[in-house]
C-alpha cells in the first residue's frame, strides 16, 4: 500500500467516523428532547403550582367554608375526619395535583385550604366546576345523566369498574337534633348507598334484596355469596359489595 492510498483510506475513515459522530449527536439530541417533553408532560402541573403557588391559581375560586356544627356528636362530617391530605382534582377543566383536599360528606362538597400561614382559610369549591377528584387513594366522580333518585350532581366513590357490573358508593351523613343536659346537640350518623351500573343502566341498592330486581337470574348466587361471606357482610359492607361485584364479574 502506497502512502497516497493510506492517506486516502484514512480520509474515508475520518469521514465515516465524522458521520457516526454526527448521527450520535443528533440521536442524543432528539432523545433528550423527547425525554424532556415526556418529563415535562408529567410534572408540568406540579411545577406550575410550585412556581405560582396554589393560592394564585384558579382552584381557589370558591367561598369560605364555615362549619355550622363544630361540636356535633357521632361520626365526623368529613371523609378523612377533618384531615386535609394531598390529592388531585379536575377543577374547571384544569388538573391540579398535590392539593390539600377534604371531602365534606354532610354538604357533599370538596374543600381545600390555603397554605399561606399569614392568611389561612378553608375554601369550599364550586361543585359544578368539579369533574372528579382523588383523596387518600379514593377516587370520586360525578355520575352525569344517571337518572338516579339520589342527587345526580353529587360525588360518588368509584369502588369497582368491571364488566358487566360497575359499583359506586354514595357516602351520606344524616343530621338530627337531640336535647342532652338541657342543651340542643347535633348528632351525625353515617349511611351509604350503593350504585350498580349494569349494562349501562344505574340502580340504587339500599340492601342486598334490591339486587333481585336488577339481576333476578343471578340472585341465588348473590344469596349464596352473602351466606359464604357472612362475617364481612356484617362488619364491612363496603368491602362486601366490592367483593360481590367482582365475583359477579368473574374476577
Amino acid at each position: 500500500m502506497t502512502i497516497l492510498q493510506l492517506m486516502f483510506e484514512i480520509k474515508i475513515m475520518n469521514n465515516i467516523w465524522g458521520g457516526v459522530q454526527l448521527f450520535l449527536c443528533l440521536f442524543i439530541f432528539n432523545s433528550t428532547i423527547l425525554f424532556s417533553q415526556s418529563v415535562t408532560e408529567i410534572i408540568n402541573h406540579n411545577v406550575y403550582d410550585d412556581l405560582v403557588g396554589l393560592e394564585n391559581t384558579g382552584i381557589y375560586n370558591g367561598s369560605e367554608f364555615k362549619d355550622e356544627y363544630p361540636n356535633a356528636l357521632g361520626v365526623s362530617r368529613f371523609f378523612n375526619q377533618n384531615s386535609f391530605l394531598n390529592g388531585t382534582i379536575v377543577y374547571d377543566g384544569q388538573l391540579y395535583t398535590k392539593v390539600p383536599l377534604e371531602y365534606d360528606i354532610l354538604s357533599d362538597n370538596v374543600l381545600t385550604k390555603s397554605n399561606d400561614y399569614l392568611n389561612n382559610f378553608i375554601v369550599q369549591l364550586i361543585p359544578e366546576h368539579i369533574s372528579n377528584f382523588t383523596i387518600n387513594g379514593h377516587d370520586f366522580v360525578k355520575l352525569r345523566d344517571s337518572k338516579l333518585s339520589l342527587n345526580d350532581d353529587g360525588f360518588y366513590e368509584i369502588a369497582s369498574l368491571g364488566n358487566p357490573f360497575k359499583l359506586y358508593i354514595k357516602h351520606v351523613r344524616n343530621e338530627k337534633e337531640r336535647t342532652i343536659d338541657l342543651a340542643v346537640r347535633h348528632i351525625l350518623s353515617s349511611e351509604n348507598y350503593y350504585i350498580v351500573n349494569h349494562n349501562g343502566a344505574y340502580h340504587t341498592i339500599h340492601s342486598i334484596k334490591d339486587l333481585k330486581q336488577v339481576i333476578p337470574d343471578r340472585y341465588k348466587e348473590v344469596q349464596k355469596f352473602r351466606k359464604d361471606n357472612r362475617s364481612i357482610y356484617r362488619s364491612d359492607m363496603n368491602g362486601f359489595m366490592i367483593q360481590l361485584v367482582e365475583y359477579l364479574n368473574g374476577n
